[in-house]
Formats: C-alpha cells, sequence, structure tokens
C-alpha cells in the first residue's frame, strides 16, 4: 500500500528548500555586481586622481615661479598622497630648494599639510633622508605649526624606525622639535628609552625639558618603570649638563621626585674573597637599579658640590612649592646611598639649610601635637595618630622629619664634643625640644606599629630605623656630655616590671628556639607550639623591641638580670637535653682537653677553635706544664682558670699573633689595624686568615666568660664595644671616638677646623692616609678611587676629618670585629647584647666599679673561720681602712678580675671565701679559680694588714686546693 500524503509532503519541503537556495544565489549575484561597480568606481577615481597628480606634478616642473603658495603646497601633498612613489621622489628636490620663500608666503594651516605630507613619505619609506632634510629645514626655519598639533600624533615613532646612524642627528632634532605636539607621553616615553650616547650636550634639547616639565609630566613619570625613570634622569642630566639653569634644577627635581628607590653601579671587578670581606658592606635600601659605570658618572653630579649648592638654594629660595623641594632632598638621600654621607657634609655646611628644615619641622601640627602629648604619656594612642594623619600635608612632613633626621645624624657623628650645640646650626635648646619629639616618636613608632596596623602610611613605618638610630646616637652623646636631664630616660606612663620581663623574653627565647630547630630539620614532622605566640600580645611584643634596641629606658640591673635569666634558663635547656652532662662514660658531652702551659693559646685553639656553639658544653680541662699533668679535679674551678688564662695570654700585646693593642691614653684593647691594612694592600693573605680565626676563637672566650659568668679583669676600648650592639650597627664611630684611640690625632684634627684657608694649603694635605705596615709606610685612599688628587681646603675639610675618623675606627677595624663577633655569638644571641651600652657592657665583661663592703660580708664563704673570730673581724676592719684601689687590688688577688660582682657579691660564683691556712707564720695566697682566700690565723691587725698587702703586690699566685 502506498502512502500519498506522506510523498506530498516530502515534494513540498524539496521545492521550498530550492526556492530559499535561489534567493540567496540571486543575492550573492547583486552583491558581486555591486561590490564590482564600487570597485570600478574606485579604480576610476583612484585613476583620476593619478591624472591629477600627474598634471600637478607637470604644473611644478613648468613652472619656475609660484603664484600661489598655498595652492602650490596643496598640489605636493597631493601628489604625495595620490601620485606614484616616482613622482614625490622627483618632487623632492624642488621643495627643499623653495623652503626658504615659505616663511613670508605660507599660512599656518598650509605648513601643516605639507609636514602632513612628508610624513606620509616616511610611512611608505620615499627618500627618507631626503624628506628629514626637508622637515628639518621648514621646522629650523618656521617652526612647528600650532594648528596642526592635533595631526601630530604617532610622528615620534614615525621617527624612531630612521634612527639610523646617517639620519640620527635629523630624526632626533625634529623628535625634540615635536615633543608632546606629538603626545606627552609619547615625548617622556622617548627620552626614558633612548640610549645615552644618542643623546649630547645641546641647549636646543635642554630648552625643550624646561618648557615641556609641568605637573603633568609628573603624573606621566610616576607611570614609568624604576629603569625608564633613571634612564630619564641620566639623559636629562647629560643634555642640559654642566652649566644648568635655575629651571633645570626644578626639571631635575620633578623627576627625583618620583625616583623612590636606589641606584648601585655594575661592575666585573672580581677581588679575592678575603678582600672583598674586609670591606664595610655597603647599605641597601628597598629595591634598587643597577646602572652602568657611565650613567653612574653622570648621576653623581647630582653629589657634587657646585649642583648640591645651587640645587638646594633654588628650591629653597625661589618660592618653589615647599613639597618638591622636601622630596628633591629625600628621594636623593636614597638614589646613591654610597653618596648620603657626602650629600649630608655638603648640607650641614649650608649656611640656614639645616635651621630651615628644623623651623618647617617644628611649626608643623604633627610636631606640635607631638610635643604636646610627651608631657603626659610616652607613646601616642592609635586615635591620636590618626587625628595626626588627618592633618594637612602630614606625607610632606614624613618626608622632611626623615631628612633631617639624617642630617642631624650625620652631624652628631662628624661633630666633635667641644662644639656640639654650641654654634648656630643645632642650638642646644633647639636639640633639646627635638630630644623630646624624637623620644616619644621611637616609642610611639615602637608601640603602634607592633599592633599589626598595616594602614600606618609607608613614610611612617620607614622613620622607625633611623628615629631609632638617631635616638641611641643622642643617648651616647649625652653619656659623655650630660647635656640632658638626669630624669630624661626615665618613662612616666610605660611600665616594665621585671620577673613578668624576664617571663616574656624567655617565652620568646623558647618560640625562637623551635622555629629554628624546625626550620633546620625538614624531614621532621614536628611542628612547633604556637601557643605562646598566641598569647604574645603587641604590648609584649613592643617591650621586647624597646629592650632590644632602646634599652635604655629600661633599669641596668634589670636588664642585667634579664641577660643572666637567659644564659641560665639556656643552660638548663643544654643539660636536660643532655642528661649524661655530668658522668664520664662513652656518651659524655663534656670537652676535654688537653692545655699545655708553655703554648696556653695555641692548644686551646686547636682543641676548641672549631666546636662551634658546643663550646657551651661543660668543659672537662686537664693542665700539662714542664714537670707534666697538673693535680686537680675540674668542678668548675680549672675551667675558670683557663678561661682567665687563654684571656691574659691572647690580649696581651706582647702575644706573638699581636691581635690586639693597647689605646695610648687608657690602654684599653681594640682589634690590631694591621690585619686590615695588611690585607687590603695583600700582604701575607694566608697569615691574616689564620689570625682571624684566632679573632673568632677570643670572641668564643669572651662568650664563654659571659655564658659562664666569669669575669675577666679586661678593659676593652668603648669604640670597640659599641661594635656588639648589633640593633645599632648603622652608628659607626665617630670623630669623638678618635680621641680614646689617638688623642693626638684627635687635637690635630680639630685644629683643621680653626685655620684659614692659607694655613691649610700650606699643610698640603690630600684624601690619602699613611699607615705604618712592618717596616713600610703605605698610602691608603680616603676617597677611592683618586683621593690623592683631591686636596683639603675650609670647603671639605670636615668631610676630610669624617674619613680619616671613619678609617681609623670603622674601615680598619671592620673584618677583625666581624670575625670576633662572630665567634662571640656562637655562645651568646647576637640579640642579647643589644640591651647594653658600651660602657655596661664593658661593667658585663669585667664587673661593677663600686664595692658595698656591706654587700661583701653578707656574702662570704668561711672555712676554719667563724664570723666573729678575732681573725675575721680584723680583716674586715682592714678592707674597710683600705683605699678603693686596695680593694681592688684585693678583689683581684683572689678573684682575678679588680671589680666586684655586677650585681654583687651574692651573686659571685662560686661565693667569695675566706679559709684558715694555719700558722701566721705564712702570707695569704689566693685559689683565683674558686674565689678563695687563704687567711693564716693572724691575730693582730697591722700584721693582717702588712701581709695581706705584701701577698697583693707580689701576686701570690694559683694555689691548687
Amino acid at each position: 500500500m502506498v502512502n500519498l500524503g506522506e510523498k506530498r509532503s516530502t515534494r513540498g519541503k524539496n521545492y521550498l528548500e530550492q526556492a530559499r537556495l535561489d534567493r540567496i544565489q540571486r543575492e550573492e549575484s547583486r552583491l558581486r555586481e555591486k561590490c564590482a561597480q564600487v570597485l570600478q568606481s574606485y579604480i576610476r577615481r583612484r585613476l583620476d586622481l593619478m591624472i591629477r597628480a600627474d598634471d600637478f606634478k607637470d604644473q611644478w616642473s613648468e613652472h619656475t615661479e609660484v603664484f600661489n603658495w598655498d595652492i602650490w603646497a596643496a598640489q605636493f601633498v597631493f601628489v604625495c598622497r595620490f601620485g606614484r612613489r616616482k613622482d614625490a621622489q622627483d618632487l623632492l628636490p624642488r621643495l627643499k630648494e623653495q623652503i626658504a620663500q615659505l616663511r613670508d608666503n605660507l599660512n599656518a594651516r598650509a605648513q601643516a599639510r605639507l609636514i602632513g605630507g612628508l610624513f606620509r613619505l616616511l610611512d611608505h619609506s620615499v627618500s627618507p633622508q631626503m624628506v628629514l632634510s626637508c622637515l628639518s629645514d621648514i621646522i629650523s626655519i618656521h617652526g612647528v605649526p600650532v594648528e596642526g598639533s592635533a595631526e601630530w600624533t604617532g610622528i615620534i615613532k614615525k621617527l624612531l624606525a630612521f634612527m639610523g646612524l646617517d639620519n640620527q642627528k635629523q630624526a632626533l632634532d625634529l623628535i625634540f622639535a615635536f615633543n608632546r605636539s606629538d603626545s606627552l607621553q609619547a615625548f617622556l616615553n622617548f627620552v626614558a628609552n633612548v640610549p645615552p650616547e644618542y643623546l649630547e650636550n645641546s641647549h636646543q634639547y635642554s630648552q625643550v625639558f624646561r618648557n615641556v616639565f609641568s605637573l603633568e609630566c609628573v603624573e606621566v613619570i610616576l607611570r614609568f618603570t624604576d629603569i625608564q625613570k633613571t634612564q630619564l634622569l641620566v639623559n636629562v642630566l647629560n643634555v642640559g649638563g654642566p652649566d644648568y639653569s635655575n629651571v633645570d634644577y626644578l626639571v631635575h627635581a620633578s623627576i627625583i621626585s618620583t625616583m623612590n628607590f636606589s641606584v648601585k653601579v655594575q661592575s666585573d671587578n672580581d677581588e679575592e674573597d678575603l678582600v672583598q670581606e674586609s670591606r664595610v658592606d655597603a647599605e641597601v635600601y628597598g629595591r634598587g637599579v643597577t646602572v652602568s659605570e657611565k650613567a653612574a658618572h653622570v648621576l653623581l653630579v647630582l653629589y657634587s658640590s657646585s649642583y648640591i649648592t645651587h640645587a638646594i638654594g633654588q628650591l629653597q629660595h625661589s618660592g618653589t612649592d615647599t613639597k618638591l623641594a622636601v622630596l628633591f632632598i629625600s628621594l636623593l638621600m636614597y638614589l646613591f646611598p654610597e653618596s648620603r654621607t657626602k650629600l649630608c657634609m655638603m648640607m650641614t655646611i649650608m649656611p640656614g639649610l639645616d635651621h630651615w628644615m628644623f623651623v618647617e619641622l617644628s611649626t608643623h601640627p604633627a610636631f606640635v601635637e607631638f610635643k604636646k602629648q610627651e608631657k603626659d604619656t610616652d607613646a601616642m594612642s592609635m586615635e591620636m595618630l590618626w587625628k595626626i594623619f588627618a592633618f594637612e600635608d602630614v606625607t610632606l612632613f614624613l618626608n622632611l622629619l626623615h631628612t633631617y633626621e639624617q642630617l642631624l645624624s650625620y652631624w652628631l657623628i662628624v661633630a666633635n664634643d667641644l662644639e656640639s650645640f654650641n654654634g648656630d646650626r643645632f642650638t642646644r635648646n633647639d636639640m633639646y625640644a627635638f630630644a623630646e619629639f624624637l623620644k616619644i616618636l621611637c616609642l610611639t613608632l615602637i608601640f603602634r606599629t607592633n599592633d599589626n596596623m598595616s594602614n600606618l602610611p609607608q613614610e611612617f613605618t620607614r622613620l622607625k630605623d633611623i628615629s631609632i638610630s638617631l635616638l641611641n646616637q643622642f643617648y651616647i652623646r649625652n653619656l659623655r656630655l650630660k647635656y640632658l636631664p638626669t630624669n630624661f630616660w626615665t618613662l612616666k606612663s610605660l611600665k616594665f616590671e621585671t620577673d613578668s620581663m624576664i617571663q616574656i623574653v624567655l617565652d620568646y627565647e623558647e618560640l625562637r628556639k623551635e622555629m629554628e630547630d624546625f626550620s633546620s630539620d625538614e624531614e621532621s614532622e614536628r611542628r612547633p607550639s604556637i601557643s605562646k605566640s598566641r598569647h604574645r600580645t603587641p604590648d609584649m611584643a613592643s617591650k621586647l623591641e624597646v629592650l632590644n634596641k632602646v634599652p635604655f629606658f629600661v633599669n641596668f640591673t634589670d636588664r642585667v638580670r634579664v641577660l643572666q635569666s637567659l644564659i641560665d634558663a639556656e643552660l638548663l635547656l643544654l643539660e636536660a637535653s643532655q642528661p649524661w652532662l655530668f658522668f664520664d662514660g662513652p656518651h659524655s658531652t663534656k670537652l676535654a682537653a688537653d692545655i699545655y702551659r708553655e703554648n696556653l693559646l695555641e692548644s686551646s685553639f686547636e682543641r676548641f677553635n672549631k666546636v662551634g656553639a658546643q663550646f657551651k658544653n661543660k668543659l672537662q680541662i686537664t693542665f700539662h706544664n714542664e714537670h707534666g699533668v697538673e693535680a686537680g679535679i675540674d668542678g668548675g674551678g680549672l675551667t675558670k682558670e683557663f678561661l682567665t688564662s687563654v684571656v691574659t695570654d691572647a690580649f696581651s700585646t706582647n702575644n706573638a699573633l699581636k691581635l690586639f693593642r693597647e689605646t695610648e691614653a687608657d690602654n684599653d684593647l681594640y682589634p690590631n689595624h694591621d690585619i686590615y691594612l695588611k690585607i687590603l694592600k695583600r700582604i701575607d693573605l694566608p697569615e691574616q686568615q689564620t689570625r682571624l680565626q684566632y679573632m673568632r676563637f677570643l670572641g668564643m672566650i669572651v662568650g664563654k666568660c659571659l655564658y659562664e659568668h666569669v669575669l675577666i679583669d679586661v678593659a676593652f676600648a668603648p669604640f670597640f664595644l659599641a661594635k656588639w650592639r648589633v640593633a645599632q650597627n648603622s652608628m659607626k664611630n665617630s670623630i669623638n671616638d678618635l680621641k680614646f684611640l689617638d688623642r693626638d690625632l684627635y687635637q690635630n684634627l680639630n685644629k683643621l677646623l680653626e685655620m684659614s684657608e692659607e694655613q691649610i694649603q700650606q699643610l698640603d694635605l690630600d684624601f690619602t692616609i699613611n699607615e705604618h705596615v712592618d717596616s713600610d709606610t703605605l698610602q691608603y685612599d680616603l676617597q677611592p678611587p683618586h683621593g690623592e688628587t683631591i686636596k683639603v681646603t675650609s670647603s671639605n675639610r670636615l668631610n676630610y676629618i669624617h674619613q680619616i675618623a671613619n678609617f681609623k675606627l670603622n674601615q680598619s677595624l671592620h673584618i677583625q670585629t666581624k670575625y670576633f663577633l662572630e665567634g662571640l655569638f656562637e655562645l651568646i644571641n647576637a640579640t642579647w647584647l643589644n640591651m647594653f651600652d658600651p660602657y655596661e657592657l664593658q661593667m658585663l665583661i669585667s664587673g661593677g666599679n663600686d664595692v658595698n663592703i656591706k654587700d661583701w660580708k653578707e656574702n662570704v664563704l668561711y672555712g676554719g673561720y667563724f664570723d666573729d673570730d678575732v681573725t675575721v673581724v680584723l680583716f674586715w676592719q682592714v678592707v674597710e681602712e683600705m683605699s678603693p684601689q686596695e680593694r681592688c687590688d684585693l678583689i683581684k688577688f683572689v678573684t682575678s678580675v679588680s671589680r666586684a660582682p655586677l650585681l654583687g657579691f651574692g651573686a659571685l660564683s662560686p661565693k667569695f671565701g675566706i679559709h684558715n691556712s694555719g700558722p701566721s707564720n705564712r702570707l695569704p695566697t689566693a685559689s683565683t679559680c674558686v674565689n678563695l682566700l687563704k687567711l693564716p690565723d693572724y691575730k693582730d691587725k697591722d700584721v693582717i694588714r702588712q701581709k695581706l698587702l705584701y701577698s697583693i703586690s707580689a701576686n701570690s699566685g694559683f694555689d691548687l686546693s
């Protein structure tokens, strides 16, 4: 059976589909026909235009005189646009001939069209050299038409394509001629990327920069990369130098105000590791850009004396926006960290600059508010800080404050104590006001930045390091000059309760050790406990930072207790982790050593130099003399004897290695600069490396003495002790420390400040220094690489004095101190010593100055005596009648140290002992290893005095018990 209905349905569908396809085909046919018509019309139009262009070209060739210059120019542009390449190329020679006549005969609009036509030829690479030549002639004679400025977009990009050697000068001239007529972004981008060798000193180019730069320019430059900003500055300096105008300084300041980074010089010079290590590490500040030596040479113009004088003077006195002047000075401090000292030196001697900066600071509402709050509190609340952040131009204030602190910090380094606060630069009243401000600023910075406030302004947080360093400088100088009230460092509202502080410090140390153990054991599944860190409040963290960075706000005795608690806690932890510590079995961790009296230092070095932190373990010392093994069991006494003996030998200036020298005035010890001087001249480098290893070992010995609470009778120079405080490592020694090292040199350098220019010239000084090395006199450069070519004058004598002091106290001692501290910090955590100033560190090492007889009597252990025995009673009467020096000599006779224990005789370990040594026909002797005085049973006061003083002066020495 056939389904007729379904068949009819299929036929209908096929018919409709066919109709649709036919319709599409007809539409495509009509579209092709229309396109063909358009194309034919375009071709006809193009042919007509080409014929017309050919006619114009013929008219140019037939007429030697031009009757209508606008039409003449329009015909040329027509040929450039619609004619053949060869036609336009043929017209260029005649155009070049006629350019000189265009000045008075062609309006600006027609001139702009003519320039546009030439650029069209450049697009098609039609005789580029001739086109550039014509453009250059037009611009040089007629300038850039203002009316056509909207059409110049992209011109700089076109010209950059023809920066070949043949066309370079013409292309550059045209780019500078059009400059922002293209677009400001395009022009500045070109200057920020073109290689410096393409540009040259040019009054024309320099004038362009002066005309172009504006606030809008700064907004564009802010979007550049650090490298582009640096290249832009290099090129602008290169074009305008060396004779800059007042406007040039404003241009430079505008660029520098966007450069919040540092620049370092790329060098391919590889020195020996030891020589490189001997140099003081350069400061690094934030992100940096590496430039070539040639670019660096251009940038260093910014730090020349003439430039700084004129630039800052112009910005300061010409009515320039204060913000620009402040940013210029502030960021110039960062640009070349190595030149910061030189910049500060030049700024310090600029008349009125420091006063201008202080007035700008002290009159700002933020400064006034800090001073107002300082009367009642130690640190501002966050609410008060937000009030200050709301002040107008607070960012300007913070930048100015940072710069002023850099300048003041430098002045405190180079100014000698005799001229401190006595001139018109930094007066006593101004400095007292600033010290008050600085005190609350530092404590506010510490407490508020620990409040997890991530939204503090960057300029505010950046102030922290320099402010804390400067406050430490104020403190150290006040130790010498006493220019601040005695209660200046006493806190008003903050409380540091000793026991709780000790617990905070111990908790922090425990957490720190857990973190160190975890990070050093990659395979361990242990995780450090965070229970304590969760309970470590911002207030605790802030108080720890105070203890570490500005410890003088906490009582000295409390800080000593904190240090000794830290050492005792670590010792307990060490003993707990090694339960077999006090047994001499096969697993004992005691460090046994055979020490030979005849070469005590060498044998000690060979045994312990490489043990590192294991030197904290108990020692088991066996002494050998010329007769063999000495009797005695080391229960602690021999360890003290060992440490004090090594100290006596190693720190003697008669030691063969000559590791330390004595200051002339006070006989204080400091590292022998001979090591550095030889390294710098590459003299006996292996020997110097050995001496440095001994320096490291001596650091370990001093650390072990501190660790074991063993006082040693060694006096270190304050300028050397200052280097032990790693948190204040930016506080380099200064001219005032030089008087401790070489008083004659200190006085002679200060005489330079009083000499006339003629007197200084007669001395014929330059920026070098001569040093005696063995039997030779060697010259060292104070201002590499050509210090010998720089003569000392009245304008740079302050810098010369600073460079001498810096060489003597910092450079010459750098590498020796580095190795010594490496050894010291193996035993004593580096941050622990930050709690003490140099004079306090000396007391930690050698004990206190005052002898409290009552405390002494209450902390004595008697053997064979009672405290009411006649001999004992008479002994203390003799002690009370002794001079202070005699009492110190007695203490040294018994303990090997001439000072009283730091926390009193109750803290002396072992306790001071007096033992009945029998018949009165014997002399008193002492066992210094156990702090024991062996006193015969004298019954006469005069006999006690006579015998005791005789034994002390005869130095009876070590006597085994």
